[in-house]
Parts: structure tokens; C-alpha cells; sequence
């Protein structure tokens, strides 16, 4: 038997025990009977787990003759004995000896991705594997070119694998998945229908297409497969984890917590279902247990923030000087941003950092509060996220104040506005805005088709305003011809002229995203337009108010995809308005 032969039974190899390949391990020839000894029981010892011994093993074969291989197995055993920087050590001098090495290449590219150091991943990704013929090696690069938010070069590796194993369901479902990942929904539903045409019973292709129905929003549909997937696999804590995502976002929060603590228990820390526990408990109105596992996301291995260095957290006390770090988008900020007046009440000293487009509405609107522009806290201070505030001011329903109104717009902008409005003829005027979110923020679902707002055209008179941001001069011209809308792009991007502009309105209309919080937050007059599953914090299906902004009022989707019935909703109430 060939030194790599015997290697590979030593160590497993063929089941990829080891997580490496052993392809450029040296023939006998050109090793030593002494190193053969140490590579045995340097493998022997890793097979085995004692790491210890592994490694003395394998570093006495170093010794004797440097090899790219050995430096893999020496990698590997150290990060099973918990040495993390010693086992990327390891594959950095690999790489040294072979530049070109295809293996070392991805099992260096995997294991910097484990310690989030993703632009040296991706420079090694970038490079590519070349013309190898190990079909796992591009699988493997695939998956990193995946967490990568590569997704052309993930799916062209997926595929190229397929063209030597075009019935492999399980590949089929990974190709499926980055097709998904970027938007090219109809390609992966084609990707996964060849999965399980190949492998009905395929779990990987269920569970992958019940995601996607769930991104389309197709909810029943999506359990349906996750309860398939559960019926081959019951094990499987993610598809229970998904499942209870799915029943979450139909509104059956009970049956979704319950499955959100059978999974707990079972598995105490997957980030993302602690992060749907929270939610889904606080869609049901249970404030302070939801706040509380809310905080937990502060434990993740990529925390949403993180803690300033040498600051001790604030925990509530009184009489202590506090600095709040912003977290998340602008509409997460806005709303959080509800409790700086609770806070200011109970600290000595309030300081904030925040999205720099923020700064100057909550400078103008917060003025016990110091904005700054470093996240380091002050001396003497201690920190809190933004997000974190609700979890000690807003524990009951009863907590949230009854008037919403906590920013303030430029009065003299207010002014402008109002007169320039006055030039644009009689009736009430609207701002509307229609589209919002990315693609991982579920946009599509939230977005509305300008062509589904024909009928607010015979509603009442009224003056049609944008307030829509980014790329959307089509659309705003279609809105032009149906309903009059007048869109002034540079607005958009401007958070303190927006304010300013939906403060000399009469009603925003707008889907979820940073216009209705902003109307919220400033008392306007605000109705939102909401999909089947909106967010969390628009509570269960059937609710019509909203207690973080008490000027809003709720238009919900009955049916997946279907806006002519909010569309309709919403005509009703203009028109009743005018009555």
C-alpha cells in the first residue's frame, strides 16, 4: 500500500474525518522509515482523538522534511485540541511551501471564515482551484464563496460539478440555494424540482424549497414542506427552527413558540432561533420575556453591536452618565429611539452614536443628548445599545407613552414646504412611498407594484407626494400619469429634509420602511401598508394600531401577494375621510 493508501485508512480520509485532503502527501520514496514512523502515530493520534500525541507526532515529521500535508493533518489536530491560531499557522506555512495548492487554498479559506476574517477568505477564494478534478474541492469552495455573497461564482462552481453528477440531489438543493440567495427565485424552484425529481425524499431539497416559499410567501405552502422535511429527518433542529419561523409569520405564535423551546432545549445557543424566539414573543404582546431573549443577541459570534473597549454595560442604574451605540437600519434606530427621553430621565448624562443621516433630526430632537461621531464610550460612562432600551422601558403595553410625537423636523424647512405645497393646488396632501428593504430584508414581499395603486386615483382629490429614495424614476412617472404624484428624487436621500417634508403633510401612505417611522415618530398622521408577515413589532394578524407610533394605522394583507384588497382598504378610507 502507497504512503497516501495507508494515510488515508490511518486517518479516514475517504469519509473526510480529517476535513482535508491528503492528495499531495509524499510517496515512500521520498520520505524517511524514522518520518513514516512519526506521520503513523502522528495519524494513529488524531484517529483517535488524542490530539496531543498528533500533534508531537506530526511535528517530529516536520522536522525531518516539511510537507504541505502534514502541515494540513498538524492544522487539523490543532484545532481539534482548541489551538484556532496555531491550526491557521499551520495552513499559512502550507501555503508557503505550495502557493498553488488548491486544498490548502480552501482549508485556509474555511477556517479564516470561522474567525470572520473574510477579506483574506476571499482573496484566497477570489484566486480559484484552477483545473482540479476533486469535485469536493469545488463543493467545498463553493459553500465559501457562498458565505462570501459571491453568488455567481458559488453557482458556477455548483454547476460545474453538475456537469459530472447531474442528478445529484443534494448539490442540485445547494445550487438551488445560491440561485435563491440571489434573487433568481424561478432558477432555484427549477433546481430544487430536479432534486427531488431525482431524490423525492431528498431533505435538503425540501427544507431548501420550503425557505423559498416562505420568501415568496407562500406560508402554508412552506410548512407543508418543512413537515415533510420533519417527517424524514424529526431530528433536524433547523427545520424545526424553520417551521416555527413559518408558523410565526402566519400568526400562529403558540404552536411557533412551543417549537421555538422544544429547539432551545435541545440546542441553547442557534443564533437564529433565538433571535425568531424573541420575536415571535413579542409579536404576541409578552414585552418583557421578549425583551429579554431579545438581549441575547448580544452573545452571537457577529453580535448587531458591539461593546466599546474597557466600557462596563449599563444596566439600568440611576445617576450614572450613559452612552447609547446605534444598531441596525434607520427605521430600527427611529423607533428605538423612542426611549432617549426615558433614559434622559434616569441618567446623570446621555451621549449617542448613531447613522451619521440621523444626526441631525435627533440632535434637534433630543437635546439633553450628546451626539457623537466616535462609538468609544466617555470616561466614566457606561454603554448600552439602542436596541437594548426597550428591555428596561418598555416591558408592558402600558409603558409605551400615548402620544408618539418624541422628533422634531426643522421648523423652518416645515415652512418652506408648507408654501411650496400651497402651489400645488387644493385637497389633502399625501405622501406616499411604495418600495423599501433588500432582498435579505424580504423587500419583494413588502414592495408594492406601482400598477396596484390605480384605484386611489378616483379616491378623492388629493395632492400625491413621494417619499420614496433610491432608483425609481420609472415608477414615479407611471404614478405621475395615474394619481398626479409629484417626486422630488433629491429628497429622499435626505432624512432631515424628509422629516421636514412629511411634518407639512396631511397623511403619509407607505409600506414598511423608514417613511413611516419617521411619520411616526414625528405624530403624523401615517397609514402602513403591511404584507401577510410583516415585522415583529406590527404585532398579530387583526391588530390596527400600533403602540410605538400611536398616529398609525394598520392595513394588513389577508392573502399572500394580494394588495388589491389593502389597496381597496385604503381607497375606503379616503373616501369616507372626504365624507
Amino acid at each position: 500500500m502507497s504512503m497516501l493508501g495507508w494515510l488515508r485508512k490511518l486517518v479516514g480520509a475517504e469519509s473526510r474525518d480529517c476535513g482535508v485532503e491528503l492528495a499531495s502527501v509524499a510517496e515512500p520514496g521520498a520520505v524517511s522509515s524514522t518520518q513514516n514512523d512519526s506521520i503513523a502515530v502522528g495519524a494513529q493520534a488524531l484517529r483517535e482523538g488524542r490530539f496531543a500525541e498528533a500533534i508531537a507526532g506530526l511535528e517530529a515529521a516536520l522536522e525531518q522534511h516539511p510537507d504541505v500535508a502534514i502541515h494540513r493533518l498538524l492544522a487539523r489536530a490543532r484545532e481539534a485540541a482548541g489551538d484556532r491560531d496555531g491550526a491557521l499557522d499551520e495552513l499559512q506555512l502550507a501555503l508557503h511551501l505550495q502557493p498553488e495548492d488548491p486544498e490548502t487554498r480552501v482549508n485556509l479559506a474555511e477556517r479564516l471564515l470561522l474567525v470572520g476574517r473574510r477579506e483574506e477568505a476571499l482573496e484566497l477564494c477570489d484566486r480559484g482551484i484552477g483545473s482540479s478534478r476533486d469535485t469536493q474541492l469545488h463543493l467545498r469552495l463553493a459553500r465559501c464563496l457562498k458565505m462570501l455573497d459571491r453568488l455567481p461564482q458559488a453557482i458556477a462552481q455548483y454547476e460545474l460539478v453538475l456537469q459530472s453528477r447531474p442528478r445529484d440531489a443534494g448539490i442540485l438543493s445547494s445550487l438551488g440555494l445560491a440561485q435563491a440567495a440571489s434573487g433568481a427565485f424561478a432558477a432555484a424552484e427549477a433546481s430544487y424540482a430536479r432534486a427531488l425529481e431525482s431524490d423525492p425524499d431528498c431533505v435538503e431539497a425540501l427544507h431548501n424549497l420550503a425557505l423559498l416559499r416562505r420568501e415568496q410567501g407562500a406560508i402554508d405552502a412552506a410548512c407543508d414542506l418543512f413537515g415533510r422535511a420533519l417527517a424524514l429527518r424529526p431530528e433536524s433542529i433547523d427545520t424545526e427552527s424553520a417551521l416555527a419561523h413559518a408558523l410565526r409569520d402566519l400568526g400562529r405564535t403558540e404552536e411557533a413558540l412551543a417549537l421555538y423551546r422544544r429547539v432551545l432545549a435541545r440546542r441553547p445557543q442557534p443564533v437564529d432561533a433565538l433571535l425568531n424566539f424573541s420575536y415571535a414573543l413579542l409579536m404576541s404582546g409578552q414585552l418583557a420575556e421578549g425583551w429579554d431573549a431579545y438581549e441575547r443577541r448580544l452573545t452571537f459570534p457577529e453580535p448587531p453591536v458591539s461593546a466599546p473597549p474597557l466600557a462596563q454595560r449599563w444596566s439600568g442604574e440611576a445617576t450614572v452618565a450613559v452612552h447609547v451605540v446605534g444598531e441596525q437600519g434607520l427605521g430600527d434606530q427611529i423607533m428605538f429611539a423612542s426611549c432617549l427621553p426615558d433614559l434622559l430621565r434616569r441618567a446623570t448624562h446621555v451621549s449617542l452614536t448613531c447613522a451619521p443621516n440621523l444626526e441631525r433630526l435627533f440632535r434637534r430632537s433630543f437635546r439633553g443628548v450628546e451626539l457623537r461621531r466616535d462609538s468609544g464610550t466617555p470616561q466614566g460612562a457606561r454603554w448600552v445599545a439602542l436596541g437594548s432600551l426597550p428591555s428596561y422601558f418598555r416591558r408592558r403595553v402600558g409603558d409605551f407613552p400615548a402620544t408618539g410625537r418624541y422628533l422634531q423636523a426643522d421648523p423652518d424647512a416645515v415652512a418652506r414646504w408648507r408654501e411650496r405645497l400651497d402651489g400645488l393646488g387644493p385637497g389633502p396632501r399625501i405622501g406616499l412611498s411604495w418600495r423599501g428593504g433588500t432582498l435579505r430584508t424580504r423587500g419583494h414581499l413588502r414592495s408594492i407594484p406601482v400598477a396596484a395603486f390605480a384605484p386611489l386615483a378616483s379616491a378623492s382629490p388629493a395632492t400625491w407626494i413621494s417619499l420614496q429614495y433610491g432608483q425609481v424614476d420609472d415608477d414615479a412617472a407611471r404614478l405621475g400619469e395615474m394619481l398626479g404624484l409629484h417626486h422630488w428624487p433629491e429628497v429622499g436621500g435626505d432624512l432631515d429634509e424628509c422629516a421636514a417634508l412629511i411634518e407639512a403633510l396631511d397623511l403619509v401612505v407607505t409600506i414598511d420602511t423608514t417613511a413611516a417611522h419617521l411619520a411616526g415618530a414625528l405624530g403624523q398622521r401615517v397609514w402602513i401598508l403591511l404584507s401577510q408577515a410583516p415585522e415583529w413589532r406590527y404585532g398579530l394578524s387583526g391588530a390596527a394600531l400600533l403602540p410605538w407610533y400611536p398616529s398609525a394605522r394598520l392595513f394588513r394583507q389577508s392573502a399572500a401577494g394580494d394588495w388589491r384588497a389593502v389597496i381597496d382598504a385604503v381607497k375606503r378610507a379616503l373616501v369616507a375621510e372626504r365624507a
